[in-house]
């Protein structure tokens, strides 16, 4: 049944055109998020809202409770709120100066704040502890500070850096690091960057491509712009 005839047989058995065509996107949504994954997850707002409240209700009972601050911080990363990030990854890496996460989460925080060097240096101790971290994630917040306008740009850095997401990027990763290339007007390196993001995309098992999907498909998008 194609959707024409589906959008067709709807509007007739619901007596209203722009009921189906909700009926119809209501259940494009469902079947994305269950199987395709391009449309972002509407919902994760509003758990890591919910989340990130009952988090600042435990920091108040208890502030010695790294594992708390630490998963606090790094939502309040995420929904870009960076000074209480930073604030509350500080608190966490009092108490364990050894998390290579915690490292890497007040590091990017601090960068979003301007706190260049501070973020640097978080971040390369994060990978000092724990070359793996974020999987290429540190990698990309050290080729944005290169590519920073007004920075001398060290090139044996910068493409180490891009020989480093390369190996270790996700699609997610590499479509980061495409982007930063992009709007330093470095287009050939971000194309580079945007094709290993699609042909990672295509070895991963059909299982799994799911969850890199759409970043695939917005690296392929970009590719293709130039």
């Amino acid at each position: 049944m194609g959707p024409l005839y589906t959008f067709w047989w709807l509007s007739a058995i619901l007596g209203n055109p722009y009921l189906a065509l909700a009926v119809l996107a209501i259940a494009y949504f469902i079947v994305d998020q269950r199987y395709i994954g391009i449309l972002p997850d509407v919902t994760k707002p509003f758990r890591r809202a919910k989340r990130i409240r009952q988090l600042r209700a435990e920091a108040e009972r208890n502030p010695h409770n790294s594992a708390a601050l630490q998963e606090l911080g790094l939502l309040l990363v995420e929904r870009g709120e960076y000074k209480e990030a930073a604030e509350r990854l500080s608190s966490a890496l009092d108490r364990q100066p050894e998390n290579a996460g915690v490292h890497l989460g007040l590091g990017m925080a601090l960068y979003h704040l301007g706190r260049y060097d501070e973020a640097v240096s978080q971040i390369n101790e994060a990978i000092s502890l724990s070359p793996r971290v974020g999987y290429g994630l540190p990698d990309v917040y050290l080729l944005m500070n290169q590519l920073r306008p007004g920075v001398s740009r060290d090139e044996a850095l910068v493409a180490d850096l891009e020989k480093r997401i390369s190996s270790l990027g996700s699609p997610e990763i590499l479509y980061r690091a495409g982007r930063a290339l992009s709007e330093a007007g470095d287009k050939e390196a971000a194309k580079r960057m945007f094709s290993t993001a699609v042909a990672n995309y295509r070895c991963f098992p059909a299982r799994v491509r799911k969850i890199h999907r759409r970043w695939a498909l917005a690296a392929w998008v970009h590719r293709l712009l130039g």
